[in-house]
């Protein structure tokens, strides 16, 4: 542990860990930024035009768990506040955050990038927890 160094400057805390630099971390104004990562799924939105030309930068998305999904146990669906389903969380990030969430803990995300591909909508969204 005497590897670990955290450096506090105005904007960001840096951490490195052996010397390898994990990264800029935001610092917390209330909630907790935990990662990003690319929806899955999202090949599936109905009027996929229609709804990437509403979605805006840093939009909110809610998540919700789908205790019964039969492909996934930890399964999230990202929904718009408007209840537009985007996609999924993709399985490598979901088991914690699907955790966090049975837990009572409240995640959501925020829009981060979005590029129109054909019938894909490839959306990038920051996930946060939301301290109460």
């Amino acid at each position: 542990m005497a590897d670990l160094i955290k450096k506090d400057d105005e904007s960001h805390k840096h951490i490195n860990f052996r010397n390898n630099k994990i990264g800029k971390i935001p610092k917390s104004q209330g909630d907790i930024y935990l990662c990003e990562c690319t929806l899955a799924h999202a090949t599936k939105i109905e009027g996929v035009e229609k709804v990437e030309a509403s979605l805006k930068m840093g939009d909110k998305m809610l998540f919700y768990r789908e205790l019964e999904n039969p492909s996934d146990p930890f399964a999230i669906r990202v929904e718009t506040v408007n209840k537009i389903k985007l996609g999924y969380i993709p399985r490598h990030n979901n088991i914690v955050l699907a955790r966090l969430m049975d837990s009572g803990k409240m995640i959501y995300g925020e829009l981060s990038a979005k590029n129109l591909r054909g019938r894909w909508l490839r959306m990038k969204v920051k996930i946060f927890l939301h301290e109460i």
